[in-house]
């Protein structure tokens, strides 16, 4: 094959490849209680606590797994079975919802968001949720 025919090939490679990373992930409803966990942050993450920041995280404790919550979903299906059968998901919250989700805390609710793989040492849980609706309830829908 020649180099411009190789060009051509790794180009459209490339742009399927980039075209599925770009692709949203789908949205999924989560039931649980909102709670708020406290953890050592930087500088080493708890090996030095008396030099190390606090940090404090917003989670969803679940009454039952993300795969049980969502078991006609497939939007759990690329994640791992650690994300699928975790009881805490952590979830993040903008700006706009900080003062919904403060009031909630301790409280059942409903989140709506698209579920999100951990990349930092931020991240606590092998699932966490990027929340776009977050409201209390009063009993569990699953």
């Amino acid at each position: 094959m020649k180099p411009a025919g190789i060009a051509v090939t790794l180009a459209l490679f490339c742009t399927v490849i980039a075209g599925k990373a770009a692709e949203p992930s789908p949205s999924i409803t989560l039931e649980g209680i909102l709670v708020i966990g406290e953890f050592y942050g930087p500088p080493n993450y708890g090996e030095n606590p008396h030099g190390d920041r606090i940090e404090h995280s917003l989670f969803l404790q679940l009454p039952a797994t993300p795969a049980t919550q969502l078991s006609d979903s497939q939007a759990l299906a690329p994640l791992d079975q650690d994300a699928r059968s975790t009881y805490f998901v952590q979830v993040v919250i903008h700006d706009s919802q900080r003062s919904a989700a403060e009031s909630a805390i301790g409280h059942r609710v409903q989140v709506i968001g698209v579920p999100v793989v951990p990349l930092t040492g931020h991240h606590r849980t092998p699932l966490l949720i990027d929340v776009s609706s977050l409201k209390p309830i009063n009993a569990w829908r699953w």
